[in-house]
């Protein structure tokens, strides 16, 4: 799917506009709203009832759903959605970020910095293991969309400098770079980095994706329970290989 990033930018307008605030003191929010404007200009289909819950957006496509967190909150909506409708979830993923610290005694704001690390589409793997039981459902469409944004952070954390866990007050949507759509099992081979060779151990995918720990776990564990690699045990570690489509698969 191509990013429209006139429609995107109209959006970012509107979202700032319909917020009535400035930027540093918008609702927690905004990217949502963004997204749910981007995807559907039509506010008389947002928020909608729908079997006993509420849909971001439903129209004559479906549901959409945009989540910027814990996805896994989505699983009740899903086990009742996509019996009966389509489902779109859309996942904003920030590729390059920038930061600005608030001060929540003085509501003093920091001059914004770059964030070293930039992110990947495997980003989003970790949290999609959280509804993995819906991956195949033919009726469902993930949609990541790759944006830059600037974060805005509150000093409320522990540590001397109050940054450690503190929490983000909002995340500001810059710029939509590209939209990937995960329909068929075998999109989410675009997930695994480049830079692995068709073979390769969890560390190597854990240093390919600058994910660690549990995230790095889970997305591989996603990888594999979706049948997009498999994994065959030499000496006491798995060695993993991306599986490959047949010409003649209809596997969703």
């Amino acid at each position: 799917m191509i990013a429209d990033t006139a429609r995107f930018g109209e959006a970012l307008a509107f979202g700032i506009e319909e917020s009535g605030a400035g930027i540093g003191t918008l609702s927690e929010r905004y990217t949502h709203r963004v997204f749910k404007l981007y995807f559907d200009p039509d506010v008389s289909h947002h928020e909608r009832e729908l079997l006993g819950y509420v849909a971001d957006i439903f129209n004559s496509d479906g549901v959409t759903e945009i989540q910027t967190r814990s996805l896994g909150r989505l699983c009740p909506k899903l086990r009742a959605f996509l019996p009966v409708f389509p489902v779109t979830v859309v996942i904003p993923v920030p590729i390059r970020r920038t930061l600005c610290w608030i001060d929540t005694e003085t509501g003093e704001i920091t001059k914004p910095r770059t964030v070293s690390r930039k992110g990947r589409p495997s980003d989003a793997l970790f949290e999609l293991s959280s509804i993995s039981e819906f991956l195949c459902d033919a009726h469902l469409t993930v949609i990541l969309a790759l944006i830059n944004a600037d974060d805005w952070k509150l000093k409320n954390g522990t540590g001397k400098d109050k940054k450690r866990g503190a929490e983000r007050q909002e995340r500001i949507p810059t710029e939509l770079l590209e939209l990937i759509t995960l329909k068929s099992r075998w999109d989410y081979l675009r997930l695994i980095p480049d830079s692995l060779d068709d073979s390769f151990t969890a560390a190597q995918w854990s240093r390919a994706t600058a994910l660690k720990g549990r995230r790095a776990y889970y997305s591989l564990k996603l990888l594999y329970d979706l049948g997009v690699v498999s994994r065959t045990l030499h000496g006491k570690k798995y060695i993993y290989e991306k599986a490959f489509k047949n010409s003649d698969s209809t596997d969703h």
